[in-house]
């Protein structure tokens, strides 16, 4: 009885955060590269709307788009919010029709705001 509290404590905490190996690559994507170039911009985009084949960081970070906007980047560090913002900003501004496709599939409703 004695080790069952450290045993749940251990797996609570590694089920607590499943994706958290995930958000840690955000800051690893060039997002210098992505939001100065269209083309490079756009194949994430399509990536992240599967409609086409993805970087492997982006195909990784794809699967917590869902989970960021809903908890409103709830999980992210700030240098991962940043970068969040910074690519959300960039193309709710230039990309606009991308930004309306973008919530028309993750966020039907408007209930969430990055």
């Amino acid at each position: 009885m004695i080790y069952v509290l450290p045993i749940m404590l251990f797996v609570g905490i590694c089920l607590g955060k499943p994706n958290r190996h995930i958000y840690e690559k955000i800051p690893q994507v060039d997002i210098d590269e992505v939001l100065q170039n269209d083309d490079v911009l756009l194949h994430h985009f399509n990536c992240v709307m599967e409609r086409s084949g993805c970087p492997d960081l982006v195909d990784e970070i794809k699967l917590i788009v869902p989970e960021i906007i809903q908890t409103n980047c709830g999980m992210c560090t700030e240098e991962e919010k940043a970068v969040v913002k910074r690519v959300s900003h960039h193309v709710m501004e230039n990309k606009p029709e991308m930004w309306k496709e973008f919530a028309e599939k993750y966020d039907p409703e408007g209930k969430f705001n990055l």
